[in-house]
Parts: structure tokens; sequence; C-alpha cells
């Protein structure tokens, strides 16, 4: 791989690292720049020179790693990582970076057990397609004497800050079913069946997805549509089958469809016809549950319910419907305090204040909300010399500057709230934007 030429504004940058060489901040932020910009090699040089630096050295070898990465130098990309880890086992973001390189060393039991441990230790992390390819090659793996010795990271409720009123109801819809399923027998309940997750996008849906199964006690299949969908007729919906059989071959399972919506579109809305066999496949395997489908949820998500034709939404398909808010309080403050963790810190930040003042954020917006005051303390270490921690000011002045990108979705959904209710499939949004003052 060839580097790309350089962009001015990085000389500006070369040439003020050159006048300040020994700037740890500033020459990671080159080193950021020019990977950034494709400058792999030189990247990795300046990375690898803060290897050392005791306040900025984890984010060094995360950034070579990466580099070596794009440079298909895997084993080079290892051994930055792994140094990484040993000194430092709780860092979650280089547990989750060595579980990319171990999948791409084909070292997948490793790679699950270090994904497991990144999302345990940060749930933001959560990484659908990563655990999409590791998820897939665990049907296949061989069990080791290694697996029974080191247990794998659970992810369960305990992990999922907040929103204890939304958990209460899974347990209620989702977990107690399986805990105790002859009790619900007894009333003539089955266990099982197809559940609906959907909100804002980047308010934690699919690891919700992956909590709820860990309540349960499940496997947790993620499926990805490249799983699914093939460009020859007959194999997307083959490869759909052979999903659900799998799932009921492992029970107790939660197979977990993300933007199922792609997969269940209103059919009304399909310009071609290769999509409706996939559709009524799709709704062929959710109406076996009654006979095939026990102690196997499918949980869909997505961020337009309104997408889905409505045939996914009869009794025995996707008949239980949850709305996934974006965080409460104390999710947020959690989030903050996941996001500013391995960052230099003022001492005394007042984290929930902030928390109160980001109603209605998502995780996603909340992470931005960190990078750009972590931009603005880069900015001034830059100017002084010396390495700047994050203060409130920083945390502050980047709320100001930040709009939730949760707006525009409650604006799309207020109309299906106000005109398309007639069913009441959308009160829970109505009821969230009246409590949270969002109707104007």
């Amino acid at each position: 791989m060839q580097d790309r030429p350089l962009d001015p504004s990085l000389k500006l940058l070369l040439d003020a690292l050159a006048a300040s060489p020994d700037n740890a901040p500033l020459r990671v932020h080159v080193a950021a720049a020019l990977e950034k910009a494709g400058q792999f090699r030189a990247a990795l040089e300046h990375f690898d020179r803060v290897e050392g630096d005791a306040a900025h050295g984890d984010e060094a070898l995360l950034g070579a790693t990466r580099c070596l990465l794009a440079l298909q130098d895997v084993e080079g990309a290892f051994a930055r990582v792994d140094r990484l880890v040993s000194r430092a086992p709780g860092h979650a973001l280089g547990l989750l970076l060595r579980a990319k390189v171990r999948e791409r060393r084909r070292e997948h039991r490793e790679a699950r057990k270090d994904y497991e441990r990144a999302v345990a230790l940060d749930p933001s992390l959560s990484d659908t397609a990563l655990w999409d390819a590791l998820g897939k090659r665990e049907a296949d793996a061989e069990p080791d004497d290694d697996e029974a010795s080191e247990p794998e990271a659970k992810v369960d409720f305990s992990t999922v800050g907040g929103l204890d009123e939304l958990k209460e109801r899974i347990r209620m819809r989702i977990v107690h079913p399986f805990q105790r399923p002859e009790l619900f027998k007894a009333y003539g309940k089955r266990v099982g069946g197809g559940v609906l997750f959907y909100g804002p996008p980047g308010c934690g849906k699919t690891f919700l997805a992956r909590a709820t199964a860990g309540e349960c006690g499940a496997h947790f299949m993620a499926v990805g549509l490249h799983e699914v969908l093939d460009m020859w007729i007959g194999n997307s919906e083959r490869q759909l089958h052979a999903v659900f059989e799998e799932a009921r071959r492992r029970a107790p399972t939660v197979l977990f469809f993300d933007e199922v919506d792609t997969l269940g579109m209103q059919r009304a809305k399909l310009v071609s016809g290769g999509m409706r066999g996939v559709i009524t496949q799709f709704l062929s395997e959710l109406d076996s549950f009654n006979n095939r489908n026990d102690r196997v949820l499918v949980i869909g998500a997505t961020n337009t319910p309104w997408d889905l034709d409505s045939a996914f939404r009869r009794p025995g398909r996707f008949d239980q419907v949850l709305f996934v808010p974006p965080p409460d309080t104390p999710a947020r403050a959690q989030i903050l305090a996941l996001k500013l963790r391995g960052k230099p810190v003022a001492e005394g930040l007042d984290l929930e204040r902030l928390a109160g003042l980001t109603e209605s954020w998502s995780g996603a917006d909340l992470e931005h909300l960190i990078e750009y005051a972590t931009e603005l303390a880069i900015e001034r270490s830059m100017k002084t010399g010396v390495v700047e921690p994050i203060t409130m000011a920083f945390l502050d002045g980047a709320r100001a500057r930040i709009k939730p990108t949760t707006r525009e979705w409650f604006s799309a959904a207020k109309n299906y709230a106000q005109y398309a209710n007639e069913a009441g499939q959308y009160d829970d949004i109505a009821d969230y934007m009246r409590r949270h003052r969002l109707n104007g």
C-alpha cells in the first residue's frame, strides 16, 4: 500500500513539531492526522517515538497497531497491541483492537475472549460486524482445553447503565419466560417468539440485545446482512433458513437481526421483486415458532419501525415491540466516565451535572462530545507545550457546540406518533416526547 501525497495542512503540523520535538501530545496529534490522511508509514514512525511516554504511550500503541493493520503487517500489529494489553490488562480499546488483530490471524477463540472482555469493560465498544465474524466461526470451532480455564466475560443487565424501566419490561416479557418456562407454559404462554427493539440510532439496541441473551442464559447469534443476502436467486432464502436452523440447534438462543427493516421492508416500496422471496421466507421462519422455535427468541432492531412491512407485526411474529430510548441520566454519566477513561482529566469533573444537561442525547452523541472536548484540550496543549487535562470548561464548550442527532429522529417519529398511531404502536414515542418536552 502506497502512502498518499502529503496534505499542506500536515506540513504545518510537522513544522510545528520540528520546533517542539519533545511535545508528546503534539506528536500524537500529528501521527493521528497522518494516519487519517492515509500516510500510514509516516504515522507509524511518530507513534513509535511516543510509545515510551507515560501519558501517551497507550494511545501511541493503539495508533501503531492500526497503521500496521492498514499496511497488512498483521504480526507487527499483534506485537504492538499485545504489549499494550500485557501492561494494561483492563484497557478496553486495546482488547477490542487485539480481538480484531486475532481475527485476522484466525485465532477466533482468543479473539472472542478479548472482544467479550472489551465490551464488558466498555459496552459502547460493541461491534456488530466483528461479532458477526467471530460468532460465525464459533459454531464450527472445536472445544479446546483452555476454554474451560478462562471463562468469557458475561454481558447482562448489570453492564447496562440506567434504563431500569425498560430492563424490567424485558425481564417480564423475555427473561422470566426463559428462566421459568414451566410456569409460563402452565398459563399457555410459550417461551420464545419475536421482539422488535426500535428507537433513535446510537442508543445501544445491539448491546441491549446481547445483554438480554446474557440475562436469559442463552446463546447470542448476531446475523449480518452479508450472511443472508446473495446475488443469486434462491440463495438468500436458503441462507436465511440455515440461520434459523442453527439457532434452533443451539437453543436456548437469542437470534439478533440488526436493521431488520432491510430484510423486512414494506413490499409496496420494493423496486424489484428480488427481495420478495426473502421477506416471504423470513415470515415463514417466524410463523414456525408455533411448533419448532421453542426457546428461540428473535430480536429485530430498527431505527425506522414505520418502514417494516406490516405483516411482520402480526401475532406470532414481531408482536412484542419495545421502544429503546436515549440513555437516561445515570446511563449518560456512566457513558461519559467510560469515554474519558485513559485520557488526562482534571480533578473534580462534575459528570452528573453534565449528564443532566444532555437529556435525550444518544451514546454516540456523548462520544462525540468527549472527542470534541479532547480536541480542545489538544489545541491548548499545542499552545502551552504541556499536557493540558480535559476540564469542565472544555466539556461545557464542546456541549455548547454539538447538537444531539436524536432531534432529527424524534422530528420524523413525531409525525407517525400523531398521524399514524391508530393501533397505539407508537404510544411509547409519544409518551417519551411528552415527558421530555420534545413536542415543540
